[in-house]
Protein backbone atom coordinates (compact mmCIF):
# COMPACT_ATOMS: atom_id res chain seq x y z
CA UNK A 1 0.00 0.00 0.00
CA UNK A 2 1.36 3.37 -0.91
CA UNK A 3 0.01 5.05 2.14
CA UNK A 4 1.79 2.47 4.59
CA UNK A 5 5.16 3.15 2.05
CA UNK A 6 4.77 6.79 2.53
CA UNK A 7 4.16 6.64 6.45
CA UNK A 8 6.78 4.52 6.96
CA UNK A 9 8.95 6.74 5.18
CA UNK A 10 7.69 9.72 6.86
CA UNK A 11 8.80 7.69 10.25
CA UNK A 12 12.02 7.07 8.95
CA UNK A 13 12.42 10.72 8.16
CA UNK A 14 11.69 11.95 12.05
CA UNK A 15 14.54 9.23 13.31
CA UNK A 16 16.97 10.94 11.26
CA UNK A 17 16.15 14.43 12.42
CA UNK A 18 16.36 12.78 15.77
CA UNK A 19 20.25 10.99 14.76
CA UNK A 20 21.18 14.66 13.86
CA UNK A 21 19.95 16.70 16.56
CA UNK A 22 20.72 14.01 18.98
CA UNK A 23 23.53 11.57 18.28
CA UNK A 24 25.59 13.25 15.61
CA UNK A 25 26.86 16.31 18.08
CA UNK A 26 28.55 13.42 20.18
CA UNK A 27 30.85 12.28 17.32
CA UNK A 28 32.27 16.07 17.92
CA UNK A 29 33.00 16.46 21.35
CA UNK A 30 36.07 15.47 22.58
CA UNK A 31 37.17 16.75 25.72
CA UNK A 32 34.20 15.46 27.82
CA UNK A 33 34.26 12.98 30.20
CA UNK A 34 33.20 9.59 29.01
CA UNK A 35 33.35 11.38 25.41
CA UNK A 36 34.84 8.09 24.17
CA UNK A 37 31.79 5.87 25.34
CA UNK A 38 29.72 8.57 24.37
CA UNK A 39 31.10 8.50 20.45
CA UNK A 40 31.24 4.77 20.16
CA UNK A 41 27.23 4.67 21.09
CA UNK A 42 26.99 7.58 18.57
CA UNK A 43 28.74 5.58 16.13
CA UNK A 44 26.38 2.54 16.55
CA UNK A 45 23.46 4.30 16.56
CA UNK A 46 24.48 5.95 13.21
CA UNK A 47 26.04 2.96 11.76
CA UNK A 48 22.47 1.14 12.36
CA UNK A 49 20.55 3.81 11.17
CA UNK A 50 22.11 3.82 7.83
CA UNK A 51 22.07 0.19 7.47
CA UNK A 52 18.60 0.73 7.86
CA UNK A 53 18.39 3.40 5.20
CA UNK A 54 20.14 1.19 2.48
CA UNK A 55 18.27 -1.38 3.26
CA UNK A 56 14.63 0.53 2.61
CA UNK A 57 16.93 1.76 -0.71
CA UNK A 58 17.04 -2.08 -1.31
CA UNK A 59 13.72 -2.91 -1.48
CA UNK A 60 12.88 0.31 -2.70
CA UNK A 61 14.80 -0.56 -5.86
CA UNK A 62 12.98 -4.04 -6.11
CA UNK A 63 9.67 -2.19 -6.91
CA UNK A 64 8.72 -1.09 -9.87
CA UNK A 65 6.22 1.40 -8.48
CA UNK A 66 9.48 3.02 -6.77
CA UNK A 67 11.70 3.22 -9.26
CA UNK A 68 9.30 5.13 -11.55
CA UNK A 69 9.45 7.50 -8.82
CA UNK A 70 13.28 7.88 -8.76
CA UNK A 71 14.94 10.20 -11.38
Amino acid sequence: NLTEGRDYLLSVEDVAGWVADRVLPFLRRLNENDAEKSQQLAARITESFLSVCRDILLVGLADDAFKGQVP
